[in-house]
């Protein structure tokens, strides 16, 4: 069995029974033909303008100068995680990390919905709880529209990165959407300045979390009286993924196509290799998979993706009185998923969608 320890790291290889050996082999070989090794002038690294300035944890200029971990790597460590039969999110993220490490390269990951970078957020319960892990080789994308939210993740960054000596960030006030070229959008979102009383009595999850840019839903679900006390209008910049990755300097525009009408990268650009992906958007997780799934090729699409499903899932029971049919947003995204090649493991109020070119023999059945 494959050790699943942390500080004890996966052993790629030997470590595997004979056949499963064969198999890794096998698998592993077709994976450097679909992700063939780059040569060091087509390698991702970080942005000068996204680089640590002035910590005062020292950032070796070796780690700074570091490229991005190819997906052919991440695949690689995917795929043996996988052959031990295992499928937790955060162990997972966390032997990529070890791999980045140990192979002195930069783990890129996005975060959509990155709240404060605290309260009930995985990514830091993986890399910023344990004080020990040291944070050079990690460089986070964070995306938060709640001006609250958004105003606290980044003073909390700010201290990661000084206290962590963490190579840079990228945090954005931004909303992801499906359609490209949205330039602003308008977002709604709760008051937090409000000293209404009836802004004030609102649930915790409903003054920090609650934000959205169908501001007609947000006004039916919270009712005439508490919309116009309580509900802001904003205009703040959005797009899609893909032009989230071209504005930090960390993709090329590519070419897009119509395929059976929806928007689909012809493969014509590049983008940095993201590792891991986290969403948590309070229902709307399937449309920032669409823009995931539409614009990024085979070649640059992510292959471990981790998302909250609870509120699509509590949206589908009110929406559909509890009835499993097609067209609900869970059905939605797990088929839009499956399509390019992911495995999904439910895991209650998340899931964990994890990509393979090549389905293990055990894995079969569960798909």
């Amino acid at each position: 069995m494959l050790s699943r320890s942390f500080h004890n790291p996966i052993n790629k290889y030997n470590d595997l029974p004979l056949l499963q050996q064969q198999s890794w082999q096998t698998n592993h070989n077709t994976q450097q033909a679909l992700y063939p090794k780059l040569s060091t002038s087509s390698m991702w690294y970080i942005p000068k303008a996204l680089r640590s300035k002035g910590t005062s944890v020292n950032v070796n200029t070796t780690v700074m100068n570091s490229p991005f971990m190819p997906l052919s790597d991440i695949s690689f460590v995917v795929q043996g995680y996988i052959q031990g039969m295992r499928n937790d999110f955060k162990e997972l993220t966390r032997l990529i990390y070890q791999s980045a490490l140990e192979n002195n390269q930069i783990l890129l990951t996005l975060q959509i919905g990155g709240m404060d970078g605290i309260s009930n957020d995985p990514m830091h319960q993986i890399f910023v709880l344990d004080d020990q892990l040291p944070l050079h080789h990690w460089f986070p994308i964070v995306v938060e529209p709640v001006p609250s939210n958004f105003d606290q993740l980044t003073l909390n960054y700010a201290d990661f990165q000084e206290k962590r000596g963490m190579p840079g960030t990228a945090i954005r006030r931004y909303a992801i959407t499906s359609e490209r070229d949205s330039g602003a959008c308008e977002f709604c979102h709760w008051n937090t300045s409000s000293m209404e009383q009836r802004c004030l009595d609102a649930p915790d999850w409903i003054r920090t979390q609650l934000g959205t840019l169908d501001c007609p839903h947000l006004e039916h679900m919270m009712g005439e009286e508490s919309s116009r006390l309580c509900i802001v209008h904003n205009e703040l910049p959005c797009g899609t993924v893909l032009e989230l990755m071209n504005s930090l300097g960390l993709g090329e525009e590519e070419m897009v196509k119509k395929v059976d009408g929806d928007t689909r990268s012809s493969g014509g650009g590049t983008v940095a290799p993201i590792g891991i992906v986290q969403i948590d958007v309070e229902g709307f997780e399937v449309f920032i998979l669409q823009s995931l799934m539409n614009e990024f090729s085979d070649e640059t699409l992510p292959l471990v993706l981790h998302f909250e499903k609870k509120v699509m899932a509590d949206q589908d029971i009110k929406n559909h009185a509890g009835r499993k049919v097609n067209g609900t947003k869970i059905a939605t995204t797990f088929d839009l998923l499956r399509d390019r090649g992911y495995v999904i493991y439910d895991e209650g109020e998340d899931a964990t969608a994890i990509r393979l070119y090549h389905s293990l023999p055990h894995m079969a059945a569960g798909l």
